[in-house]
């Protein structure tokens, strides 16, 4: 019998994109082969610390968080709270919450855990009335936390007088819930991403997703078989919430968003529209994908096709609806895929594990996945109508929130990218630079802001001095010691694209972290920011500036921009210091600062 190596198995788990397609048992397996490894030095997951607390019973489930965490870049130390006491450690100040610093804070609670729960005899007024005090309640706590968190809804209970219609009817536990996960989502700060659990319910059923059984034998409310669905959703939300949610789609062209090759049976021949059904698929596919473009995500093209055939349909076939303003990169040759995928990078300044490759070949799959493992590559089906589900299953794309920023994402680097193609020509930069008339304004830190300045911190970047980041909570009590920038040129409205926080410490202004945009790289942004940095330190009486610079595995570019704006390492190597005395040797910025 051939033995089984064990490592491969559950390396395999890490690039599965069909992971949970596997039965219960098999994935049981995957997980406890994980847990039992102890090197993971080589795939560079990112080290976090997350708080887990819960009314009921975790260990299940944290056995198999950890790998779901892999999955998405993160190794998870998680620290369990007390059982059932999920109010009383938000509120005791020296509960374990408070005395350690945590990445993220998971609450799990269910039905039961409601404070104001309805009787089938109460008046409409007073059931009203409670779902507000519930609201109320949660929302209390919600204010008290010192760390960005995730909270799965309140889960239906598995039975309900009149269940026909329990979840319209004002008297039942179920209408409760459904009322109160509502306008607590309505309801949220940006320090706060709450779970549809009735989502996760409808995918797995309600009669598997609850077990009376296991829950008077070890107060686990659900099965164990939804356990790896439950575990794969407060994963891809984690990741959503610390910057990990992908940013790309990249797309092939024939069979892909269109039937049939275009370079054989020409503009005509290709199925797309309502005449067909596997046309009308993929007209809904790319309905799917327009919807991804509006909630932020990016959508590239890479195919092995004559770019002036592949263009055609964009052009001028009357049932495409994704035209060509809709991509953000469109590559179409004969080179190998894996190639193309680094050309998209560096036209969008973006890194290749922020993408999710489609195309029907699995042979053009399979090349990706063996030459670039940090790529999601779903394993699609032949019938297009799969498409947009099991992309869905994938979780690459899920959202913590939307910004404005996210909105106006997909035009921002279409920008940028018409900027640096004419950069690449251009022998005058700064003069061209200027035509493109840029303005940038210092923006109010407060609600209006919030979410944008809380995202930008959070997230992985290139252009990110260190892993320091802030709470709301945090950015409202220090809000002068916060730069947000707001960039804009005659191109497009950028937004928010820096931040940066201050301390005076002594005789030195502290840059506590300091976070870019890759969006406007090359725009001199730095320098503009170093500038303010400068004037912020003059107005404190301070001479120097100083940094802490920990380089990843996205941010080594920094090492060489920090001398440029006038920084230098110090003997402690993390540590980099600007002199005011050296003002003038920083460059001047082409952009109109506004009041």
């Amino acid at each position: 019998m051939k033995k089984i190596n064990k490592k491969k198995l559950w390396e395999e788990a890490l690039w599965k994109s069909n992971f949970l397609e596997s039965s219960f048992e098999e994935l049981t397996k995957y997980v406890k082969n994980f847990n039992k490894s102890n090197n993971l030095s080589d795939h560079k997951l990112k080290k976090i610390k997350i708080a887990i607390i819960s009314s009921y019973l975790t260990n299940y489930l944290i056995e198999f968080l950890p790998l779901m965490f892999a999955r998405r870049g993160f190794e998870v130390t998680f620290v369990q709270g007390p059982f059932g006491e999920i109010a009383s450690t938000i509120l005791d100040k020296g509960s374990f919450i408070f005395k350690k610093k945590f990445d993220l804070i998971l609450i799990l609670p269910t039905f039961r855990d409601l404070m104001f729960k309805p009787s089938i005899q109460d008046s409409k007024k007073k059931i009203l009335l409670n779902i507000k005090k519930e609201v109320r309640f949660w929302r209390n706590l919600w204010k008290l936390l010192p760390t960005p968190t995730i909270q799965m809804g309140f889960d239906p209970p598995d039975h309900s007088i009149g269940s026909e219609v329990a979840g319209i009817f004002p008297g039942s536990v179920h209408f409760h819930c459904r009322n109160v996960n509502m306008q607590l989502y309505q309801n949220m700060s940006s320090s706060i991403t709450l779970i549809d659990v009735e989502y996760i319910i409808n995918k797995i059923g309600l009669r598997n997703w609850h077990d009376s059984r296991t829950y008077h034998l070890c107060k686990q409310p659900f099965s164990f078989e939804s356990i790896p669905e439950i575990s794969d959703t407060l994963s891809a939300c984690s990741a959503a919430l610390l910057g990990k949610r992908k940013k790309v789609i990249v797309l092939d062209l024939d069979n892909t968003i269109w039937g049939n090759a275009i370079g054989d049976v020409g503009l005509e021949g290709i199925e797309i529209g309502p005449e067909t059904p596997e046309g009308e698929a993929f007209t809904e596919f790319q309905k799917y994908l327009l919807e991804l473009k509006k909630s932020g995500v990016l959508l590239a093209v890479c195919s092995k096709n004559d770019k002036r055939i592949a263009l055609e349909p964009f052009l001028s076939h009357p049932a495409m609806l994704i035209k060509k303003k809709d991509i953000s990169c469109f590559i179409a040759n004969f080179k190998d895929k894996a190639s193309n995928l680094l050309t998209i990078a560096n036209e969008l300044n973006l890194g290749t594990d922020s993408f999710v490759f489609i195309d029907d070949s699995p042979v053009e799959r399979s090349w990706v996945k063996e030459r670039m493992p940090e790529v999601l590559v779903p394993e699609i089906p032949s019938n297009p109508a799969e498409f947009p589900r099991l992309i869905e299953e994938t979780k690459a794309f899920t959202i913590s929130r939307i910004t404005k920023e996210d909105l106006k994402r997909a035009s921002s680097y279409a920008a940028q990218a018409k900027v640096k193609k004419i950069l690449n020509k251009t022998k005058d930069i700064e003069k061209f630079l200027s035509t493109l008339n840029p303005k940038a304004k210092i923006e109010n830190v407060g609600p209006a802001s919030l979410d944008r300045i809380q995202q930008i911190i959070s997230k992985t970047n290139q252009f990110k001095l260190n892993p320091t980041i802030l709470t709301a909570k945090e950015i409202m009590n220090d809000k002068k010691n916060i730069l947000a920038l707001r960039f804009r040129d005659k191109l497009q409205d950028y937004g928010i694209i820096s931040v940066a926080i201050l301390k005076k410490n002594k005789h030195i202004l502290e840059i506590k972290n300091w976070v870019m945009s890759c969006r406007v790289f090359s725009r001199n942004i730095e320098f503009l920011m170093q500038k303010l940095f400068i004037k912020a330190a003059k107005k404190l009486g301070l001479k120097k500036i100083e940094l802490e610079y920990l380089r990843n595995e996205k941010n080594g570019f920094m090492q060489s921009l920090l001398p440029k704006i006038g920084y230098k390492i110090t003997k402690n190597k993390k540590i980099w210091v600007f002199d005011i005395k050296s003002e003038e040797k920083v460059k001047a910025h082409n952009i109109n600062l506004e009041n």
